[in-house]
């Protein structure tokens, strides 16, 4: 007996001189009544099929020792929603760092599940029309795009490449409950701009607080919590930053713990290649402002393939310990207690032997901690 997908009811009859009884194999079909005696009829009800699959049942007559077995087979469904595959028909920019906004065109994104750069999920992606996706590039490799919805995943036929770029752990600063900082504290260590105007790009929040765009200098200071919140893929401009309108509040129980915010700069900004700045917070128990800072850290080239650079500028002499920790926890690499003297230091890491994958380089001169995320390819 076929079925359409869409189920269905109907009647079969019974012929018999005795007792009998009626059931499904399947919870799908429903039967009555399920028992009888001599001649009559079994009714049934059959739902929709939720799949694009075909699927089987049967229904299976008794008296006694003799038993009649009714097949039943339902089609699918396929795209019961009206769903189409997606198609991909071109996106922009084609290449960019973590942060990057990639606006993709095409059909069928309405029911958009999933945007891939690679093998990588994006960051964050906003379906803004059935033809257009806008996707934030996450950490990853470089590849096609593709986008998956319930009729399957469209592919592009062009490639987005992840630039060059350098992680920069920015010096902790300190934030109280009561005591919002205004961010631009935390980047008084970068080097002058090349350019007047460029724009900020959020590439990670901190789940210990929120950034924060404010109207006035005063706002921001206050921290009202009517203000804009910067969500990953917004922009600032250093206009703003300069202005101490961009500022971090934070309403966690302060603990001491740390946290970070993840920013993007293109390139030619600070430098020829593109840069990721990590802000590190420190959550305090009173509202203490962010202090003096005596250190900039850089850890280049970052994804790496050989070896990683790691690079201080102090004004105070020092003793500091570096350590690389793999993506489980284990250090595998160690430098113990390496004396600085204050001016500008390097020291390179070698990771030929090491497998590819996310590490974490650790550096630590005794009062503050910082941590980078590093790729190795």
């Amino acid at each position: 007996m076929n079925i359409a997908g869409s189920g269905g009811i109907g009647q079969i009859g019974v012929v018999s001189n005795a007792a009998w009884t009626a059931r499904s194999t399947q919870a799908w079909i429903s039967l009555t009544p399920t028992s009888g005696t001599g001649n009559g009829g079994v009714s049934y009800t059959i739902l929709a099929n939720p799949s694009a699959d075909t699927r089987s049942a049967s229904i299976i007559f008794s008296a006694g020792s003799i038993l009649k077995t009714v097949a039943v087979t339902q089609a699918g469904v396929p795209n019961q929603t009206g769903t189409q595959q997606p198609i991909i028909t071109d996106f922009t920019p084609t290449s960019g760092i973590p942060g990057t906004k990639i606006i993709i065109s095409g059909t069928n994104f309405s029911a958009t599940s999933s945007v891939k750069i690679g093998n990588s999920s994006s960051a964050s992606f906003t379906i803004d029309s059935p033809t257009q996706i806008t996707v934030i590039a996450a950490q990853g490799s470089s590849g096609t795009i593709s986008i998956t919805n319930p009729a399957g995943t469209g592919i592009s036929t062009q490639q987005f490449i992840y630039q060059t770029y350098i992680i920069q752990s920015l010096p902790s600063i300190n934030v109280g409950m009561n005591a919002p900082v205004q961010l631009k504290s935390a980047l008084t260590t970068l080097p002058t701009p090349k350019v007047q105007q460029f724009n900020y790009t959020v590439l990670s929040t901190s789940a210990n607080g929120s950034l924060v765009r404010a109207s006035d200098t005063q706002k921001a200071v206050a921290a009202l919590a009517s203000e804009s919140v910067l969500k990953i893929g917004d922009t600032f401009t250093n206009e703003e930053l300069n202005a101490g309108k961009i500022i971090f509040k934070t309403n966690a129980k302060p603990s001491g713990a740390n946290s970070t915010i993840e920013l993007s700069v293109p390139a030619g900004i600070f430098a020829d290649d593109a840069r990721v700045l990590v802000v590190n917070l420190t959550l305090m128990a009173t509202g203490v402002r962010d202090a003096q800072q005596s250190h900039t850290i850089n850890v280049y080239p970052n994804p790496t393939t050989d070896a990683v650079t790691f690079e201080t500028v102090t004004e105070t002499a020092g003793t500091w310990d570096i350590q690389l920790v793999n993506a489980l926890g284990t250090i595998v690499q160690h430098v113990t207690q390496s004396a600085l003297q204050s001016g500008a230091v390097k020291h390179t890491l070698q990771l030929q032997n090491l497998p590819p994958g996310v590490y974490f380089l650790d550096a630590s001169d005794g009062v503050q901690h910082y941590r980078t995320r590093l790729v190795k390819q």
